[in-house]
């Protein structure tokens, strides 16, 4: 039987690593503070484009009745956009240009001005995801739930929309745009950190934001489906309201959505720019469908077909782009370029697998796993319910003669990744098996590691109590006691004071079966010391524990 590894808490070197952040704190606030220009530049050069886009739509629709463009104004626009795709041909040697090196310079200073709208976007951006995604169900593990949760929220956005009197039905509508638009962004989200994780080798250092557990592409493309739905009825709210003061369409229907999205869809012919056949042919709108007002009725056309352009026909060409990328990704592992798939590719390449006999999981219409990342291997072998999943790993290990990491270095090396909470409890279950049936008994000293690595992260109350709770039930004594001292005292103490309580707690219970009288003297010492800066202004818990080890002080030194 293998022998089990004795974790040890491990602390920062203090002689080194301040020094040594010292010396990279310059060069790291430098580039900071030009990345933070940079989202400042882009954030104003946003801004200025979307306000010219809102100009050029008014100017625009006052001048629409009083004749064409003459052909001067075509050429113009033809030029502008050659010298955009010029600008983006040269993109990367204009910062070496002279004149843009002097610009540059002037609108760093600048820049700082205006990084709160850098800010501002950041933030509706977090809200969006952290917020609103999460009242549409994204949060939801199960599929089918998240896809219930998504449905019936908007098929009830929609229907408020409509049969709310106008304009009230706008307040509903503009909800159900944010969600589909919110869960767009955690798609977005998502694959930047699928991209950066592939670019970094899976390093526990990228700024992974929200990870990758789920594809949002479904959910994304089932939010703009309702958004389609919502627009027509948005027309019809702005309409019969008289949002502007006046009626945005003439031939308006008096009742029924038919017309509203026949109309919606006579502009989606026009809007897409693969089917824009309508003003090729000359085609106009027929006697029964509506036309906006001059102008605002304009604006508002302007403005939907804007969103089907920009968001809703984005993201299927996004859709299509991934879809590329995982074909790549794939193709780069069978040339065994890379050692392993994003989780998303993942998933779906072992549930094709064991779908299959056992005699084709090799096959070569398949993802061959004999070479994946062995460390990969055994976290899904640790953390996988699937006996199948389980069996698949093992023969790979077997087959290749190595040998099988035990839960506890798994464990250990998923805390050291910053693994989601169902991994780490599932990685904590394996732990227990293989000690309960003695394949790899453990220690309390073994389970230190695991704290460390998660000290600073946050969101784990339930794991880190589950941890300590398991190793209340191991021996010895000493080991226990001095992992529980690790977690409420000193500079690698756990961040969050509700570990620090509960670990308290526990050596509160156990303090009865300490031994040693020297250790329980210093734990009385730090106690007094650090009680303050341990448990805040928690006094129950601390003096609990106190009186318990001056009893079981007391009751050593009168033995």
């Amino acid at each position: 039987m293998r022998e089990p590894k004795r974790g040890k808490w491990r602390r920062a070197n203090a002689n080194t690593c301040p020094a040594k952040l010292d010396a990279e704190a310059p060069e790291l606030i430098a580039k900071r503070q030009e990345h933070a220009d940079a989202e400042a530049v882009t954030a104003l050069a946003v801004t200025i484009a979307v306000i010219g886009i809102i100009v050029i739509a008014y100017v625009a629709g006052r001048w629409s009745n009083k004749g064409g463009l003459a052909n001067s104004a075509g050429i113009v626009i033809a030029v502008a956009t050659i010298a955009v795709f010029g600008l983006y041909v040269f993109f990367d040697r204009l910062p070496d240009f002279p004149p843009v090196r002097l610009l540059r310079h002037s609108i760093r200073g600048a820049s700082k001005a205006f990084g709160w709208i850098a800010d501002l976007y950041n933030g509706v951006d977090w809200t969006l995801v952290r917020l609103f995604a999460h009242a549409a169900g994204m949060e939801h593990h199960n599929t089918f739930v998240r896809y219930s949760v998504l449905i019936l929220t908007e098929l009830a956005l929609c229907l408020l929309a409509w049969f709310l009197p106008p304009p009230l039905g706008l307040l509903p509508a503009a909800l159900g745009f944010v969600l589909a638009f919110s869960i767009s962004r955690l798609w977005a989200w998502v694959e930047d950190d699928r991209a950066l994780a592939i670019l970094t080798r899976f390093s526990v250092k990228a700024p992974i934001k929200v990870g990758f557990r789920e594809d949002y592409r479904d959910e994304t493309l089932l939010g703009f489906m309702f958004a389609l739905v919502l627009i027509p009825i948005v027309f019809m709210q702005m309409h019969v309201g008289r949002v502007f003061g006046v009626p945005l369409f003439t031939n308006a229907p008096a009742s029924g959505i038919g017309p509203w999205i026949g109309y919606l869809g006579f502009e989606l012919a026009k809007a897409l720019p693969i089917v824009d056949w309508a003003d090729i042919y000359g085609l106009s709108e027929g006697a029964d469908v509506m036309s906006p007002t001059r102008p605002i009725g304009m604006h508002t056309v302007f403005a939907a077909r804007a969103v089907v352009d920009l968001v809703l026909v984005s993201a299927l060409l996004q859709a299509l782009t991934i879809s590329a990328r995982n074909r790549q990704q794939k193709t780069l592992y069978a040339l065994k370029q890379i050692t392993r798939l994003d989780e998303i590719i993942e998933r779906r390449e072992l549930k094709r697998i064991l779908s299959r006999p056992e005699a084709r999981w090799f096959a070569d219409d398949v993802v061959d796993f004999r070479h994946y990342d062995r460390a990969r291997l055994n976290e899904l072998r640790n953390t996988s319910q699937s006996e199948e999943l389980k069996h698949f790993v093992e023969r790979i290990l077997k087959e290749s003669g190595e040998t099988l990491d035990t839960a506890i270095e798994v464990l250990a090396r998923l805390a050291a990744n910053r693994a989601p909470p169902p991994q780490l409890v599932d990685g904590l279950a394996a732990v227990k098996r293989e000690h309960a049936d003695k394949t790899t008994p453990i220690s309390p000293a073994d389970l230190t590691e695991v704290m460390d690595n998660l000290r600073h992260v946050e969101g784990l109350k339930p794991f880190k109590e589950s941890v300590i709770d398991f190793a209340r039930t191991l021996t010895p004594i000493d080991e226990l006691v001095d992992f529980l001292d690790l977690i409420m005292f000193g500079k690698g103490r756990d961040r969050f004071q509700y570990t620090r309580l509960y670990a308290a707690r526990a050596l509160r219970d156990i303090s009865p079966k300490i031994g040693d009288a020297t250790k329980l003297r210093e734990l009385l010492d730090k106690l007094d010391a650090q009680q303050e800066e341990t448990f805040g202004a928690r006094a129950f818990v601390p003096n609990a524990l106190r009186q318990a080890l001056q009893a079981r002080l007391h009751e050593l030194l009168k033995g």
